[in-house]
């Protein structure tokens, strides 16, 4: 003679306390899942969420973020509006913080020594409402030339 029903309930519900560490007792519409494995997905998801945004950080860009060096010749304005496409190409978004970083490194030369005695008084990219503190409206305003203001 087979199993009754209450058996195979019992050494099932034995089964998943030695496979899971959980008890499922009576209730077998709607048993609880074990928190070990929900703990696990837990740890899963942060894990894939951090891989995730790790993403832009970890990867190389696609088009190379220009360098403005302040040489005689040189656009400001033309360099301004390339950092910004490239950023967005990037896929870098919208941050005004990440950009006045990204912004400040890739100054070198003439450009770089202006920022280290004028970046005090520099505070973001382009997000402040006072144009002297945003170093998008600086940078132009320093390096154009009469030429190109007057365009």
């Amino acid at each position: 003679m087979g199993a009754t029903r209450n058996e195979m309930r019992n050494d099932l519900a034995t089964f998943a306390n030695v496979l899971y560490g959980q008890d499922i007792g009576l209730n077998w519409a709607a048993p609880a899942p074990p928190a070990i494995i929900l703990t696990g997905l837990q740890g899963e998801i942060q894990n894939n969420t951090n891989a995730i945004g790790n993403l832009n950080t970890n990867r190389r860009a696609i088009v190379e973020i220009p360098m403005f060096y302040a040489n005689k010749g040189e656009d400001p304005e033309e360099w301004v509006n390339k950092f910004e496409e490239t950023f967005t190409a990037n896929g870098l978004g919208n941050d005004d913080a990440q950009k006045f970083r990204i912004a400040k490194a890739k100054l070198m030369g003439g450009a770089s020594n202006w920022l280290k005695t004028e970046g005090v008084n520099i505070v973001d990219w382009n997000a402040n409402v006072n144009n002297n503190l945003r170093l998008r409206v600086r940078i132009i305003e320093k390096y154009a030339s009469d030429e190109i203001k007057d365009k």
